[in-house]
């Protein structure tokens, strides 16, 4: 089945994508854009996921771990027999390496059909998984050596054939290459990725209304993109997951790199 924009579930924007489960996915074409470079260049992964699914399932990445077949390459997936979560990197030599949450901490922090913010992090050699701002799981090195597998990038199935589908929810998928978004405790994005530009506006308005007084806003308020949480130069990919088109999906990428799926 096609995968599906649903508006039973989203945590920005008011849909997300829905998988099923029964083989459904989306594909990002090849580009320059998915490489990680080397051991010492950052990199990162970022999505809300809602889902219980306890069995083998790829969220997103451009290979399979078990095949072997590509190489200089990265994936986030759930294991098939132990449950475990991976955030998995190999080098064009073909050493991986790994972060990964056992699966106990995988069924608390990620699969329990509640929305959760997932961030996996590059930071030069240094590999780990972020769910809801803690750091969790066992940290990894990634190997020496460069990463520049050209491959697509699938969402939702294993990116070499058709397998270990997900079932679930996704929404606010992002890839930024160059960074490592977060390298400690955080508080997740309160939002949907912003893609405007109002680099040439003086004031934007901005208006709250309530029925009563008292303490209901909360406000970050500054010039950087972060705190426009708004795409910036190391955002090589931002899916709202909010368009369809057809019967399908269709992935359009809203930062300025048109990577579109």
């Amino acid at each position: 089945g096609d995968v599906k924009i649903s508006t039973a579930q989203s945590k920005f924007g008011g849909s997300s994508a829905y998988f099923d489960g029964s083989g459904d996915y989306l594909e990002i074409p090849a580009s320059d854009d998915w490489k990680m470079v080397n051991e010492s260049s950052s990199f990162t992964v970022d999505f809300w996921i809602k889902s219980n699914s306890g069995e083998s399932t790829y969220i997103v990445g451009n290979d399979d771990q078990y095949s072997g077949s590509r190489n200089g390459v990265w994936s986030i997936f759930r294991a098939s027999t132990s449950g475990i979560f991976y955030f998995w990197v190999k080098n064009d030599a073909g050493t991986s390496s790994s972060a990964n949450l056992t699966s106990a901490d995988a069924n608390t922090y990620i699969f329990d059909n509640n929305w959760h913010h997932v961030s996996c992090v590059k930071n030069g050699s240094t590999l780990s998984i972020y769910a809801d701002g803690v750091l969790r799981g066992t940290t990894g090195t990634a190997a020496s050596g460069s990463y520049t597998g050209n491959y697509n990038v699938r969402v939702g199935i294993n990116p070499v054939t058709i397998y270990a589908p997900f079932t679930g929810y996704l929404d606010e998928l992002r890839i930024s290459k160059g960074i490592a978004r977060w390298t400690s405790a955080f508080t997740t994005p309160s939002a949907e990725y912003f893609s405007g530009d109002f680099s040439s506006t003086s004031k934007v308005p901005f208006y709250v209304a309530a029925d009563r007084p008292g303490t209901y806003l909360e406000a970050t308020v500054g010039e950087s993109n972060f705190a426009n949480n708004e795409a910036d130069a190391n955002t090589v990919g931002i899916w709202h997951l909010d368009e369809g088109t057809g019967s399908g999906a269709y992935m359009k990428d809203s930062s300025s790199y048109g990577n579109h799926g």
